[in-house]
């Protein structure tokens, strides 16, 4: 008969950094282009009290999926400590530069292993504590820890599956230019990522309208057209859509910049410079 336990925070902390501080391997699974699932054991990595670390050998099949997309699942389990333990990871990686890079190598290499290609990071996240458990019974004990890192850039997708949706506020004045904010140290129409589970398009474009050019009126929209193009960031690469909407103001427009904005003022479309973008 197991008997669960009721874990404490302080417990599944204990429990959690052991398993990661002295288990020689875990497995690394990652989605292959075709969304085909692969899994890799790894030995060369280290944990920095936040991230695990790992030397990702160029060439491989999981080093192309995470070059692709980092969006990772990690498996750690020691049977070494006692009893069972098992360490879940629901997490994404990067790769690693500069000084960040040396001091990941420096604790692979101090673990006695070296190192011989690139090095990836990967952030263990927040635990579940309503997924972390440890049961006893008379011959076994187990414990079972999930964590999930959230990607805070996670309109960073697979580049050739998924588009970032954008709803854009075009509003024109007698000269037929349209109101554009300065962000990013790029000119375009107001507006930005659509949050499909919590806002319609109104509220997307009065959010902001208000949070980028400080414009609160009433007014209405109509659908226009889209615009496509393809966005280099330094997480991943992505498809951008924008949905363009005419928009007629209520009232007196009044506009300023937004506390992320560098700029709003009316100016031809031709400001509204995207790599690759077209108008469809």
């Amino acid at each position: 008969m197991e008997e669960e336990f009721i874990m404490t925070e302080e417990n599944i902390k204990k429990n959690l950094f052991e398993v990661l501080n002295n288990t020689r391997s875990l497995t690394i699974s990652t989605v292959c282009e075709d969304g085909s699932p692969w899994g890799t054991p790894l030995g060369w990595w280290a944990f920095d009290g936040k991230n695990i670390v790992f030397d990702n050998h160029s060439g491989t099949v999981h080093a192309n999926n995470l070059a692709r997309n980092g969006r990772c699942f990690i498996t750690i389990f020691n049977r070494d400590l006692g009893y069972s333990r098992g360490v879940y990871i629901d997490t994404f990686a990067k790769k690693l530069t500069g000084d960040d890079c040396e001091q990941a190598k420096k604790l692979i290499e101090d673990r006695g292993l070296q190192v011989t290609d690139d090095i990836f990071s990967a952030p263990i996240g927040e635990i579940d504590e309503a997924k972390s458990k440890m049961y006893e019974r008379p011959d076994k004990t187990r414990f079972y820890c999930y964590l999930r890192a959230e990607n805070k850039n996670r309109h960073c997708l697979t580049s050739d599956t998924f588009y970032r949706v954008s709803i854009k506020a075009v509003i024109e004045n007698e000269k037929g230019e349209v109101l554009m904010a300065k962000e990013d140290g790029e000119w375009g129409p107001v507006g930005g990522g659509f949050d499909h589970a919590d806002e319609t398009v109104h509220e997307c474009l009065a959010r902001e309208m208000e949070e980028e050019a400080n414009i609160t009126n009433d007014f209405t929209e109509e659908f226009w057209k889209t615009k496509k193009h393809f966005v280099k960031h330094k997480d991943g690469d992505f498809w951008k859509i924008d949905m363009l909407y005419k928009v007629k103001i209520i009232g007196e427009l009044k506009y300023s910049s937004g506390e992320d904005i560098d700029g709003v003022k009316f100016l031809p479309w031709s400001m509204w410079r995207k790599e690759g973008g077209e108008l469809l």
